[in-house]
C-alpha cells in the first residue's frame, strides 16, 4: 500500500522533459519580442538610417550632438524644446558613439515597446497572439520607417504605444495609480517631443471616460488622470534638470516658450503643406491602411466592441486614434493625413487592433495558431516581395494611384474580405479572408507617398548603406564645428547645395545662418557665389568656412573666390568623409571686411 502511494506521487512530479518544454513555451514568445525589430528590418529590407532625403531629422541630430553649442550660437527654437528627442540622441552618442548609439537606442526603444505591448495583449489573449502582435507591429512600414531616423517620431510613436499599453496594464486594483503615473510619463514624453502627439489623449481618454461612467468609476478615473498628470510633470522636471547639466542655469520658460509661439502660428505653418482633399483621396492609397484596419475591427468584433472588457477598450482606442487623426485634419488647418511622416503615427491603430481581431477570431472557432501564422506570413511575404520589387513595384502603385476605379475595387475587396473573416461559416474561408486582408493592407501601407516622398516603397531611403557613413560624417562635422564656432567668431558651412551627401549640412541649421548657402535660394557653385553668399562671407563675425562638396574641384574653386573678395584664405585642414565621396576643407578667412 505504501509502495503504491509513493509510485503515485512520483508519477505526478514533472519530468525533466516536461520542465524543459514548459520553459521553452514560456520563453519562446519573449524570444519573438526580442527578435521582432530585426525581423522587421530584414523583411522590409529597411536601411538602418533614413536621413539624407529629409531635412528636419538633422536638426535633432545636431542638437543632440552639440546641444550647448547650438543653444549658444543659434538660440532657442521650437525644436530646441523637444528634450525627449534631443537628450536620448545625446546620451546614446556619448555612451556608444554616433552610429552604435543610434542603433542601440532604436533597438532598446523597439524591444521595450514590444515588451509592453506584449504584456498588455496578454491581459486578454494567449501568449502567441501577443507575440504575433509585436511581430506585426515590427512588420508595419509606418512603424519601422518612423523609428529609423532622428526625427521626433522615433520617440513619439513608441511612447504613444507604450503609454497606452501601460495605461491598460495598470488597470488593476494594486497598480492603477502607479500605472497611470507611468502611462502619463510616456505619453508626456511623446507630447514634449511633438505636440501633435497630444491626439492620443482624446483617442485614449474618450473611450476610457465612457468605460468609467458605465462601470460607475468616474472618481477613480479622475484620480488616474491626476496621477498621469503627475507623471507628465516628473518628465518635464527631469528634462529641465538634464538640460541644466548641459547648459547651466536658465529660465524654465525657455523650455516651452518657443513651442507656444510655434503653436500660435501653427495654422500659418501648416497651410502651405495642405493639399486638396479630392487629390490625396485619389492619389495616396497609403492613407487607407489604418481605416481598413478600423473597419475590420468593427466588423469582426461586432457587439463585443461595445463591451467594457480590456480587449474591447483596447480595440476602441485603436479605432478612436485613426478617427481623431481624420477629425483633426478637417477640423483644423492641418496636413496630418497627406504628409506621410505625420500620418505614420496611425501605426498605433494596427498595434492594438490586430491582437483584438486575432483573439476574436479565436473565439469564433478559428484555430488561433493558424490565424496567427497566416496573418504574420501574409504580411511578411508581401513586405518582402514589394520591398524587393524596386521600380516594378513602384510602377504598379503608380498605375493604382492614377486609376481611381482600380483603387476603389481594391478597397471594396478588402472590406469584403474583412466581412468574410467575420461571417464566413467555414473556418477555412475565414482564414483565407484573413490572409488576403492582411496581404492587401500590407501592400497598401507600402505605397510610395506622392506628396513630399522619396518615390520608394515604404518611404525608406534610396541611399542604403551610404546613410550610415553619412550619419557618422555628420557627427564628425558637428563636433569639428562646435569646437571653434562662437557667436562672435563664426565657422560656417559652405557647400554647393543642401541635397545628396551635403544634406548633412542641416545639422548646423543652414536656415538659421549656420551655412553660407541658403536653403531658400537655388544652389550655386563656390566659384560663383550669390549676393547673399558674398554678404555672409564678408560678414565681420565670419572667421572660418567649412567648404563641403562631393566634387573635389569645388573645394579648389572656393579659394580664388575668397581672394576676389579681398580676403586671404588659409587652409587649415583637408579631408574626406563617406568613404572618400564627400570632400571638405576647413579654411580660415583673414583680412579686413
Amino acid at each position: 500500500m505504501l509502495l503504491s502511494r509513493t509510485t503515485t506521487r512520483q508519477s505526478l512530479l514533472p519530468t525533466e522533459g516536461t520542465v524543459l518544454r514548459s520553459a521553452i513555451e514560456r520563453m519562446a514568445p519573449w524570444i519573438v519580442v526580442l527578435l521582432a525589430p530585426l525581423a522587421g528590418v530584414v523583411l522590409l529590407r529597411a536601411p538602418l538610417i533614413n536621413a539624407l532625403p529629409n531635412n528636419d531629422t538633422w536638426f535633432y541630430s545636431g542638437y543632440g550632438w552639440a546641444l550647448a553649442h547650438h543653444v549658444e550660437v543659434f538660440g532657442w527654437f521650437y525644436y530646441t524644446d523637444r528634450f525627449t528627442v534631443i537628450l536620448p540622441i545625446s546620451v546614446a552618442a556619448k555612451l556608444f558613439g554616433p552610429v552604435a548609439g543610434y542603433l542601440i537606442l532604436r533597438y532598446a526603444l523597439m524591444t521595450a515597446t514590444g515588451a509592453l505591448l506584449y504584456r498588455c495583449v496578454r491581459r486578454f489573449a494567449v501568449p502567441w497572439i501577443a507575440a504575433a502582435s509585436v511581430l506585426l507591429l515590427a512588420l508595419d512600414p509606418y512603424y519601422l520607417r518612423l523609428m529609423l531616423w532622428d526625427y521626433t517620431t522615433f520617440i513619439t510613436l513608441p511612447c504613444t504605444i507604450a503609454g497606452a499599453a501601460v495605461w491598460y496594464l495598470g488597470d488593476t486594483p494594486r497598480q492603477r495609480l502607479a500605472g497611470a503615473i507611468a502611462a502619463g510619463a510616456l505619453i508626456a514624453a511623446a507630447v514634449y517631443a511633438n505636440p501633435l502627439s497630444a491626439l492620443v489623449i482624446p483617442a485614449l481618454g474618450a473611450p476610457e471616460l465612457v468605460a468609467a461612467a458605465r462601470s460607475r468609476e468616474l472618481p477613480l478615473f479622475v484620480a488616474r488622470l491626476a496621477a498621469a498628470a503627475t507623471g507628465a510633470v516628473i518628465v518635464f522636471v527631469a528634462g529641465y534638470l538634464a538640460y541644466m547639466a548641459y547648459l547651466g542655469s536658465f529660465p524654465v520658460e525657455d523650455m516651452y516658450r518657443a513651442t507656444l509661439d510655434f503653436l500660435k502660428s501653427g495654422n500659418q505653418l501648416a497651410a502651405p503643406f495642405q493639399r486638396p482633399v479630392s487629390l490625396w483621396l485619389k492619389t495616396e492609397p497609403r492613407i487607407y491602411g489604418p481605416p481598413l484596419v478600423c473597419f475590420a475591427t468593427v466588423v469582426i468584433l461586432g457587439r463585443r466592441l461595445l463591451q467594457n472588457t480590456i480587449k474591447a477598450r483596447v480595440a476602441q482606442f485603436a479605432v478612436a486614434y485613426t478617427a481623431v487623426v481624420w477629425l483633426y485634419r478637417f477640423a483644423f488647418t492641418s496636413s496630418i493625413v497627406e504628409t506621410w511622416w505625420a500620418y505614420g503615427m496611425t501605426a498605433s491603430t494596427a498595434a492594438f487592433a490586430m491582437p483584438a481581431i486575432l483573439d476574436e477570431l479565436a473565439i469564433k472557432r478559428v484555430r488561433w495558431t493558424v490565424a496567427v501564422g497566416i496573418a504574420v506570413l501574409a504580411t511578411a511575404v508581401v513586405d518582402l516581395v514589394v520591398r524587393s520589387g524596386g521600380g516594378a513595384a513602384t510602377s504598379v502603385y503608380d498605375y493604382v494611384r492614377f486609376h481611381p476605379f482600380v483603387l476603389l475595387a481594391i478597397l471594396t475587396s478588402c472590406c469584403a474580405l474583412a466581412a468574410g473573416a467575420a461571417f464566413a461559416r467555414a473556418p477555412r474561408l475565414r482564414l483565407a479572408a484573413l490572409a488576403a486582408f492582411c496581404a492587401i493592407v500590407a501592400g497598401i501601407t507600402l505605397t510610395p507617398a506622392r506628396y513630399i516622398g522619396t518615390n520608394q516603397t515604404g518611404e525608406f531611403s534610396p541611399y542604403g548603406k551610404t546613410e550610415i557613413e553619412a550619419y557618422d560624417a555628420a557627427y564628425d562635422m558637428t563636433r569639428l564645428i562646435a569646437a571653434d564656432d562662437r557667436p562672435q567668431s563664426r565657422l560656417l558651412i559652405w557647400s554647393d547645395g543642401l541635397y545628396g551627401l551635403t544634406a548633412i549640412s542641416w545639422v548646423n541649421l543652414p536656415h538659421q545662418e549656420g551655412a553660407i548657402e541658403s536653403p531658400e535660394q537655388p544652389p550655386t557653385p563656390t566659384s560663383q557665389p550669390s549676393p547673399s553668399n558674398i554678404e555672409l562671407l564678408l560678414y565681420p563675425t565670419t572667421r572660418r568656412v567649412l567648404v563641403l562638396s562631393q566634387d573635389a574641384a569645388e573645394l579648389a574653386g572656393a579659394l580664388p573666390t575668397v581672394r576676389r573678395l579681398g580676403l586671404q584664405p588659409h587652409v587649415e585642414r583637408v579631408g574626406t568623409w563617406v568613404g572618400g565621396a564627400l570632400h571638405y576643407s576647413l579654411v580660415g578667412l583673414h583680412g579686413t571686411r
